[in-house]
C-alpha cells in the first residue's frame, strides 16, 4: 500500500524508473514493455488523482472505510448470533484483530478474493469463538454469501451489459466520425 501511495501521490517517475529498472533482470527483459506501459499508466493516474479534490479523496477514504467495517460488523454479528460470546469490548477487539490477520493471509491467496481459502481458515482462527465445525462452516459460508459471492453473482449480471455498452458507444462513435 506504501508504494501504491508513493507511486501515486508522491513520485509516480521513480516507481516507473524501478518497474523498466527491474528489466534489466535477464529473465524479466521480456517484460519491458509491459512495465513501461505500467509506469505511464501510474504516472497517468498520478495526474488524475492529483487533479480531485479534498472532498473527493475524503468521499473515497469513507467509502472504503464504511465498505470494510461493515464487512466486519456483519461477520461479528453473525458469529455473536451463532455462538454463545461476551459482547464486552476486548473479546470484540480480540475477534476484529483475528479478522484483520485472517485477510492479511487472504491478500496473499491464490484464488479470487480467497474463494474457498476464507472458509478452510475460518474454523482455524476462529476456533476459539465458533468451536463447533458444522457451526464454523455454516457462519463462513453465510458470511462469504452475503459478503462476496452475491458481488460476484451482480458483476456477472452487470458487467456484460456494461461492456455491451462500452462497444457499441465505440462502434455508434466510429460511424459518426466517418
Amino acid at each position: 500500500g506504501g508504494l501504491f501511495y508513493y507511486g501515486l501521490f508522491v513520485n509516480p517517475m521513480q516507481i516507473k524508473r524501478v518497474l523498466v529498472g527491474m528489466t534489466r533482470i535477464k529473465f524479466l527483459k521480456k517484460y519491458r514493455h509491459k512495465m513501461r506501459e505500467i509506469g505511464n499508466d501510474m504516472i497517468l493516474a498520478s495526474k488524475e488523482m492529483k487533479s480531485k479534490n479534498w472532498v473527493f479523496h475524503a468521499k473515497a477514504f469513507m467509502g472504503t472505510f464504511f465498505a470494510w467495517t461493515f464487512r466486519f460488523f456483519i461477520l461479528g454479528c453473525m458469529i455473536i448470533a451463532f455462538t454463545p460470546i461476551s459482547l464486552d469490548f476486548m473479546t470484540q477487539f480480540g475477534l476484529y484483530a483475528r479478522l484483520e490477520a485472517m485477510f492479511v493471509i487472504l491478500a496473499f491467496s491464490p484464488t479470487p478474493g480467497g474463494a474457498g481459502i476464507v472458509e478452510v481458515l475460518f474454523g482455524g482462527f476462529l476456533s476459539d469463538y465458533v468451536s463447533d465445525k458444522t457451526s464454523a462452516l455454516v457462519i463462513a459460508f453465510s458470511w462469504r454469501l452475503i459478503t462476496y459471492y452475491s458481488y460476484l453473482m451482480a458483476g456477472a449480471l452487470i458487467i456484460p451489459n456494461w461492456i455491451r455498452k462500452i462497444i457499441n458507444n465505440r462502434k455508434r462513435k466510429r460511424f459518426e466520425t466517418k
